[in-house]
């Protein structure tokens, strides 16, 4: 499995756990998708500044900021996982989100919420954005054109719904209210990508 063969390689990774190259929303899987097959990633979509050192908006801020090098091999050997598409015979993909943040500056959604200092330090910068059915269907349905047009011939693709709930919300209503919203939507995507 090439995301365990990353995951083992780098001793931060795997202290965090396997849940660190989780893509929660589908603007975060296509993200990975389209960066490994159709085009290379540009540094400015993944690298943000942190005083001397530098973090990776695609990775969950459990993880600390480390020098250029160390963020960009990481962000390399992702990639790398994700370009072994066309050998698998099965991709599993879950979704867990449509409570999804926005990089203005660049035009790209994050997988993971900027870090509060991201947040304080260019306000301006990041948006959250509610996906809408539309919106979620339409990254996914790229997403898996993609692998249609780079796998194998008798690829499968397992879509799964994460039954993991949200424990909390930037919206302005109850969590229970958005965890409803985010799992209705991405299962009515689901369903719809399946036909």
């Amino acid at each position: 499995l090439p995301a365990i063969e990353v995951i083992k390689a780098d001793p931060d990774f795997a202290t965090v756990g396997t849940d660190i190259l989780n893509n929660y929303g589908t603007p975060s899987i296509f993200n990975e998708i389209h960066w490994a097959l159709e085009r290379d990633y540009r540094p400015e979509e993944c690298f943000y500044p942190v005083g001397d050192k530098w973090v990776d908006m695609h990775l969950r801020s459990e993880l600390r900021p480390k020098d250029r090098e160390t963020v960009e091999n990481r962000r390399a050997a992702i990639t790398a996982a994700y370009r072994k598409i066309p050998e698998c015979r099965v991709i599993i993909i879950t979704l867990g989100l449509s409570e999804v943040w926005f990089d203005k500056e660049t035009g790209t959604y994050l997988n993971a919420p900027p870090r509060r200092g991201m947040l304080r330090s260019t306000p301006e910068r990041f948006a959250l954005h509610i996906l809408s059915h539309a919106e979620a269907h339409g990254f996914l349905h790229k997403a898996m054109q993609l692998i249609k047009a780079h796998g194998r011939d008798d690829v499968r693709v397992v879509m799964t719904v994460s039954p993991v709930p949200l424990t909390a919300t930037y919206r302005d209503m109850d969590v229970m209210e958005a965890n409803c919203y985010s799992k209705s939507v991405l299962r009515a995507v689901a369903e719809q990508i399946r036909s």
